[in-house]
């Protein structure tokens, strides 16, 4: 099995590029949310790049454990406790499904897409027994990460648009078939692909973080785990034009994902 990621070509029609600063600058917008609460920890010298995130609500420290802001209800919050990433490199903090991160997802066919995407707008296709399965980057740009199982193997197709990076991974840790979304925070490391901004994922039954970037979970029950790409054989980037030339009876991802159950089992112990 080869692991690798796909970089992408930023080579998209005008059409392509305005479908995706249209959902760059919501994702900005959404910046307002940072403002949540003031962690009540005195820990970090004033003006230290910790005391800020702390300001901003997004990190606090309670009964000897770390946590990060992931939605009103405090339940919810990331357990960061001696986790491998630092927290002056998070931003955003939108909150955990800012983002729905569909499973069992809805799809159409490809003779009905014909004015919906341009010859040279870009796709993940993936390779199934009995058809391909194609995701835009455009629509991968609302969700971002796409649950999936590709004859009986649960995979997941991620898309970061900040990092320019699209990959498949396994969903199968330890025995567990995990479901993936995005965590609401990103992260830059200088140290790291070239210091690019990528977001953090975690997975909805353990509730561990995991950052692509690395191909590792970074915090949780299965910190220390490597994020296992799916058979690049099975998955690749292709053109529209490439795709309707060599897959006309594909299956497209609808843009619009309705809302289902996740199937959220918690907690998991991780891996032994």
């Amino acid at each position: 099995m080869i692991n690798v990621s796909i970089f992408i070509n930023r080579s998209f029609s005008m059409k392509s590029k305005l479908i995706i600063l249209i959902s760059s600058l919501w994702i900005i917008s959404c910046e307002g949310t940072d403002e949540i609460f003031v962690s009540s920890s005195e820990s970090f010298e004033p003006g230290s790049c910790e005391s800020r995130v702390v300001s901003r609500g997004l990190y606090y420290e309670q009964d000897n454990n770390q946590f990060l802001w992931a939605g009103e209800d405090s339940t919810t919050h990331f357990n960061i406790t001696n986790w491998s990433l630092n927290v002056c490199n998070l931003k955003k903090g939108l909150g955990r499904e800012a983002f729905h991160s569909p499973h069992s997802p809805d799809y159409e066919l490809l003779s009905k897409t014909d004015t919906h995407y341009p010859d040279d707008a870009q796709a993940v296709i993936v390779n199934f027994e009995n058809t391909v399965k194609v995701f835009p980057l455009t629509v991968m740009t609302r969700y971002e990460t796409v649950n999936e199982v590709i004859d009986g193997e649960p995979i997941a197709i991620v898309y970061c648009f900040l990092a320019e990076l699209a990959t498949v991974y396994k969903r199968n840790y330890c025995g567990e078939t995990l479901t993936f979304a995005v965590s609401g925070y990103t992260y830059r490391d200088a140290d790291n692909f070239d210091g690019k901004e990528s977001f953090i994922l975690w997975d909805r039954n353990s509730e561990s973080l995991w950052w692509p970037i690395k191909d590792l979970s970074v915090a949780g029950a299965y910190q220390g785990q490597t994020m296992i790409k799916y058979n690049f054989g099975k998955w690749g980037l292709a053109d529209f034009a490439k795709i309707r030339r060599i897959y006309p009876s594909a299956l497209v991802l609808v843009t619009e994902q309705p809302l289902k159950e996740s199937g959220t089992i918690k907690p998991l112990d991780g891996c032994s």
